[in-house]
């Protein structure tokens, strides 16, 4: 993705001088992660950013910028471009998310020390302004699970904590087999607080078709608790490892570790051999 800069700023300047800088209110950007790109959205969305900046509609740049994000939201460029505008349009408390969001995916550079500069102006003239940002720390398990705020991601769970300007904001994360977290929180002006929470595992689920030998009167042991007696129908499981056991009167027992996995049917055809006279069961 490309990073609009020196002529981005300059065409911006030049809209605001020729023309009434417009009054628009905060719109926090999608939380939503679009799951498929529809077909180059996410492209299309960004080439008429790119077109109304070179028209100098830097507002309408900003909108479609925005709607670009959530297609390319782990694209440091969408957001130096974002920083670049919000910038122009004095819109700041965007400027610092998106900043943040930026620092996060490209700390390193020329770049970033340029969006840090732009950080820090704003957050100066903000303190003036008597909106002093507030400090967000996050502690969200699993540990070091990427921290979305507002649909941008500004940090990881146990990370460095976040300057935000003061308002309502809802933090999420997502991780493969965790169901999605998702949480608001308020920020006071130059309070610091702590955001909590816990991503809960999902449960995936498989199946255990057990056929023995001898085929019936088998007791059927897993971790060591009695499940039945066979024939047994295919069982639903939730997925692991698990030790499974066959008992039965005059026969040797049989046991083998089975591992159930996701949407899996582990078949288990276990053949026992009956005890020798005068031998003992164990």
């Amino acid at each position: 993705m490309l990073k609009w800069k020196s002529w981005m700023v300059f065409a911006v300047a030049t809209a605001l001088l020729v023309a009434t800088p417009e009054t628009v209110p905060f719109v926090e950007p999608a939380v939503a992660h679009a799951e498929e790109d529809d077909d180059g959205a996410g492209d299309r969305y960004y080439d008429a950013a790119v077109r109304y900046i070179k028209r100098r509609k830097p507002l309408k740049a900003l909108e479609f910028f925005e709607k670009a994000q959530p297609y390319m939201r782990e694209d440091s460029g969408i957001y130096y471009n974002l920083v670049m505008v919000t910038e122009g349009t004095y819109q700041f408390e965007k400027l610092m998310l998106y900043g943040a969001g930026f620092l996060y995916l490209e700390p390193e550079g020329g770049d970033a020390d340029e969006i840090r500069r732009k950080m820090k102006r704003v957050g100066d003239l903000m303190r003036k302004r008597q909106q002093k940002l507030g400090n967000v720390d996050f502690r969200v398990k699993p540990k070091g699970v990427d921290i979305y705020v507002n649909g941008v991601p500004v940090t990881k769970s146990g990370g460095d904590a976040v300057r935000l300007p003061p308002g309502t904001y809802t933090a999420s994360s997502v991780l493969e087999d965790y169901k999605d977290w998702k949480q608001e929180f308020k920020v006071t002006k130059g309070d610091s607080q702590t955001v909590k929470g816990a991503m809960v595992k999902k449960i995936y689920f498989g199946m255990l078709n057990i056929v023995t030998d001898p085929p019936d009167g088998v007791d059927v042991l897993i971790d060591g608790k009695k499940v039945g007696v066979t024939p047994l129908k295919p069982r639903r499981m939730q997925t692991g490892r698990y030790l499974v056991r066959f008992e039965k009167e005059g026969w040797d027992y049989w046991h083998r570790y089975v591992d159930i996995t996701r949407d899996g049917t582990y078949e288990l055809t276990p053949k026992m051999e009956r005890l020798q006279a005068g031998s003992r069961e164990q």
